[in-house]
C-alpha cells in the first residue's frame, strides 16, 4: 500500500483513563473488624462519590483531569468519541461507579459504551501470571516507578474541604468569625486551615490520577502485541488492516485450514503482535491474492 493510501487511513482513537472515589463515612460504637450497615452511614457520606477522572488519548502527551461537578458528562463527551475506551480494573470499578452516577444524577444512560470498553487487567490476567496485578506492582516491573503514594488522611482533607464548601454556599450570608467557629467545631481546624489542607491534597491527588493513567498507557503499549484486544480496528477501513492498531504494515505469516476455509494470519510491524487473519484465495485466471476481511 502507498503512503497517499496510508494517510488516507482510518486509525482507532483510543482513550485511556483512571477515576479517583470518595470514601463513605459511619458511626460505629467500636473499632475492629465489624458489619457496618447502611443505616450508620453519615448523611454526607452515604453514597460512594467520584472525586476525579483522568484521561488521555493514547500517543498525545496531554492528561486531562475533570474534578467539577459535570465530570460526568464532560466524560462522557470524550468516551463518545473513542473508537476505544480501556481502563485498568475497570471493568470490576471505573465503569460501575461511573455508570451509577450517570444513575444518580439523572443523565442520559450510555449501556452501549460497554461495547468499546476493555479492561487492561482483564487483558493481563488472560495472557499473563504475576505475582500481583496491581498497578503499582505492574508499574515497578515495568520501570515506571510505582504509583504515587497516597495516605487516607489525603481523601479525608479533601472531603473536609468540599463539605465546608457546601455548608458556606448554602450559607452565604455567614460571617469569617461564624465560618470559624464552624470549622472549628466539625474539625477542630478553621475554615482557612480546612482549605489549605484540602487544596494540597487534592493537587496531589490530581498528579497521583494522572500518573496512573500515564502508567496505564505504558503497560498497555508494553503488552499490546502479546494480547489481543476486544475491539477490531480493521472494522474503521472496511475490515482491512491490523485488527489492534489499524495499520497497513502487514506480513503475511502461515496459512491455516479450517474446513473448506483457508485463512492467511498477519504480524503486524507497527506494533508489533498480531495483526489478524483473513480468508483468502486466488483471483481466477491470475496468481496474486486476495484477501477477505480481517478478524
Amino acid at each position: 500500500m502507498n503512503k497517499k493510501s496510508l494517510s488516507k487511513r482510518k486509525l482507532p482513537k483510543i482513550l485511556i483513563y483512571d477515576i479517583e472515589t470518595t470514601p463513605l463515612k459511619a458511626w460505629i460504637w467500636r473499632c475492629g473488624e465489624q458489619t457496618v450497615r447502611h443505616n450508620q452511614l453519615d448523611y454526607y457520606y452515604k453514597e460512594y462519590g467520584i472525586s476525579t477522572i483522568a484521561y488521555k488519548w493514547m500517543h498525545e502527551k496531554t492528561v486531562n483531569v475533570l474534578s467539577s461537578d459535570d465530570k460526568i458528562s464532560k466524560f462522557d463527551e470524550e468516551v463518545k468519541k473513542a473508537d476505544i475506551v480501556i481502563g485498568k480494573n475497570s471493568d470490576n470499578f471505573d465503569v460501575k461507579h461511573i455508570n451509577t452516577q450517570r444513575l444518580l444524577q439523572n443523565l442520559p444512560p450510555m449501556p452501549q459504551w460497554l461495547d468499546s470498553n476493555d479492561d487492561l487487567e482483564k487483558q493481563m490476567r488472560r495472557f499473563f501470571v504475576f505475582p500481583s496485578m496491581s498497578l503499582d506492582y505492574i508499574s515497578q516491573v515495568f520501570g515506571l516507578g510505582g504509583k504515587v503514594k497516597m495516605e487516607f488522611q489525603d481523601w479525608i482533607d479533601i472531603e473536609n474541604m468540599k463539605l465546608l464548601e457546601k455548608l458556606f454556599i448554602t450559607n452565604e450570608t455567614l460571617t469569617y468569625s461564624e465560618r470559624k467557629n464552624i470549622s472549628l467545631t466539625l474539625f477542630g481546624k478553621t475554615h482557612l486551615e480546612i482549605f489549605k489542607l484540602g487544596d494540597k491534597a487534592l493537587d496531589k491527588m490530581i498528579f497521583y490520577n494522572k500518573k496512573d493513567v500515564r502508567d496505564t498507557e505504558k503497560a498497555l503499549l508494553k503488552v499490546l502485541p502479546h494480547i489481543k484486544l476486544k475491539y477490531n480496528a480493521s472494522t474503521l477501513n472496511e475490515g482491512q488492516g491490523c485488527i489492534t492498531c489499524g495499520s497497513l504494515d502487514l506480513k503475511p505469516t502461515k496459512v491455516i485450514v479450517k474446513g473448506k476455509t483457508q485463512y492467511q494470519q498477519f504480524e503486524c510491524l507497527n506494533h508489533g503482535g498480531y495483526g489478524g487473519k483473513a480468508t483468502w484465495h486466488y483471483k481466477k485466471g491470475k496468481h496474486n491474492r486476495t484477501y477477505g476481511k480481517m478478524g
